[in-house]
């Protein structure tokens, strides 16, 4: 049995740079899905695995034309915000607008939502502690967590994984 849980990381500036590599890429095998950090699929995924598109910031739920990639399409599951705590995106501010745009998507259209991914250091978990708190105290909580591990450690990165 093939285990699929792995997610291919496709960033803009593959599809700006070598966008012929995503041939060279075995959809056969243990992928599950494709993410870039941006509301848009790369044109080179042609529907092969599942894409999830992020939040990334502000930027993705003021912007129109971003929104609607998120908002409008069949995708299953959606990422939401990427290091919010680097990005100035108070966690009072990212849960209002996790209660505003986010959970309705959940609601309405069934989307599956992957919470805030923080970075692993003492600003990015106090950041998630406070956030995880008050939309948990909502009943809404993040359908999975998105985890960011920074160290060349495997055992402190196993050890962080189970903390979290």
């Amino acid at each position: 049995m093939v285990m699929k849980k792995r997610s291919l990381l496709w960033d803009w500036t593959s599809t700006a740079n070598i966008p012929s590599a995503m041939e060279n890429i075995d959809f056969n095998g243990y992928l599950s899905s494709c993410s870039n950090w941006n509301a848009w699929a790369p044109p080179e995924l042609k529907d092969r695995l599942p894409f999830r598109p992020m939040v990334r910031g502000i930027q993705q739920i003021t912007d129109p034309n971003e929104w609607n990639m998120i908002s409008n399409n069949n995708h299953s599951i959606i990422h939401y915000f990427n290091e919010p705590e680097r990005a100035s995106i108070s966690p009072e501010e990212a849960v209002n607008i996790w209660m505003e745009k986010i959970v309705p998507l959940r609601k309405e259209q069934g989307k599956e939502i992957i919470g805030p991914g923080c970075a692993s250091d003492p600003a990015g978990e106090a950041w998630l502690d406070v956030f995880m708190a008050r939309v948990e105290k909502m009943n809404e909580a993040p359908d999975y967590l998105s985890l960011h591990y920074y160290g060349p450690n495997g055992a402190a990165a196993i050890q962080y994984i189970q903390k979290m």
